[in-house]
């Protein structure tokens, strides 16, 4: 599963600058928690 969060992670990096980056990894910490 992790493999899929390099993969999203790799393609958000790409798309948006450090900032957004930073709470994408927020975001999935979240996430995480729920799961």
């Amino acid at each position: 599963m992790w493999f899929c969060l390099v993969m999203r992670y790799t393609g958000v990096r790409l798309q948006y600058p450090v900032l957004g980056w930073e709470q994408e990894i927020r975001q999935n910490k979240q996430q995480q928690e729920h799961e």
